[in-house]
């Protein structure tokens, strides 16, 4: 049974086991509620009618699809992925009025805390990576969560093939949580030059895979030479709230990296931008950073270089991207596009649908996205 909108978009949403098997069809919900937020856990909170089964929902990390068809096209599984259930809320309202509300998260949550922790000690093969940045995120997946030596810990997903995409780099991370490590280096690399994004997604037949993504996490509908090129702008009508800022308060243009060591036999490496630092008399701008695992000048350098690029200038764009019947979430654009914007303000800016939030309630959708996107000054 598939639930319709006023969008003319159609709901098919499932309960699963653990392992994904369909258990029931709850495409009669009252209200459902989701996220997609790249390289980040997201939620979703479902309210269903008191005539569903709880035998067949009270497993803990039972897993929830959501399927999505618009504008006449094939059903598709709402951001790849099945969220996994968390809590099951029933409540007797104030008006006698009974509700069932079940609650899942996006299974990149197992990477966090409590979650999966890099639990080797400093200095370790399996805590010290040098690599390709899309090849070290993998490396530290298979062997903290997908591959452990230790399979009492072993998640159910496999990890892609690496790829050696992205640049190279090196880290250190004892005794940390796994999401935030790679969340760290998903980050250094972007601001890098190389937007570095990852997922865990449904490949079929119920199968999880871990995967990166270089450049965007959907299709890339930059103007003109995208591949599916798309026009937005406040013009078009398909952008609302917009906000452009230029931002010269946090910059940062020479940074100092501690290294291994005590009091003055402590190893420093220093890295200045001098371009930038001679823009104005107010712009000589120190960082320290505190890294008693980089044992090298290159490792220390690279820190440094990355601090340096993180302490750029920029231009920062945030805005509300759309769904409208020229510009239809599902059909023309979807989470983790590449967009180019054109903002009104004599700028265009090339965006990234960063998060989506999705409300469906008695036949009514709410589509909400954010539209970030950053230029260096």
């Amino acid at each position: 049974m598939t639930q319709p909108t006023s969008s003319r978009a159609f709901y098919s949403v499932y309960l699963c086991d653990q392992q994904g098997v369909r258990l029931a069809d709850v495409s009669n919900f009252i209200k459902l509620q989701y996220a997609r937020v790249t390289n980040a856990p997201s939620l979703l909170s479902i309210e269903l009618p008191l005539s569903v089964d709880l035998n067949k929902i009270i497993l803990p990390d039972g897993r929830i699809e959501v399927w999505r068809s618009v504008a006449d096209r094939a059903s598709v599984l709402e951001g790849e992925c099945q969220w996994l259930i968390q809590a099951i809320e029933q409540k007797i309202n104030a008006d006698g009025s009974r509700t069932l509300i079940v609650e899942a998260v996006h299974p990149l949550w197992s990477l966090g805390q409590p979650g999966r922790y890099a639990l080797f000690a400093r200095r370790t093969t399996q805590t010290r990576k040098s690599g390709p940045a899309d090849d070290v995120i993998k490396e530290i997946v298979r062997e903290q969560a997908s591959e452990p030596t230790d399979t009492a810990r072993q998640l159910p997903f496999g990890v892609a093939p690496n790829t050696s995409q992205a640049p190279t780099i090196s880290k250190g991370f004892a005794w940390r949580p796994v999401l935030e490590v790679i969340q760290e280096i998903a980050q250094d690399t972007t601001q890098d030059g190389t937007y570095l994004a990852f997922d865990i997604v449904n490949t079929g037949s119920s199968a999880l895979q871990f995967r990166t993504y270089i450049d965007q996490r959907g299709i890339d509908r930059r103007f003109p030479n995208g591949v599916v090129p798309l026009l937005i702008g406040p013009e078009y009508g398909n952008v609302g709230e917009l906000t452009i800022r230029r931002e010269f308060g946090g910059e940062v243009t020479a940074v100092t990296v501690l290294g291994p060591g005590q009091t003055a036999r402590r190893q420093t490496t220093t890295v200045i931008d001098s371009a930038r630092s001679l823009r104005s008399p107010w712009r000589y701008r120190e960082s320290i950073i505190d890294s008693s695992e980089s044992d090298t000048v290159a490792e220390r350098r690279g820190e440094a270089r990355a601090a340096l690029r993180a302490g750029r200038p920029f231009v920062t764009l945030q805005g509300r991207l759309l769904s409208t019947q020229n510009s239809l979430y599902g059909r023309d654009w979807g989470w983790g596009d590449y967009l180019t914007l054109q903002s009104g303000f004599g700028l265009n800016i090339d965006s990234r649908v960063d998060a989506v939030t999705v409300q469906v309630s008695q036949s009514e959708e709410r589509i909400d996205a954010v539209l970030r996107g950053e230029q260096y000054l």
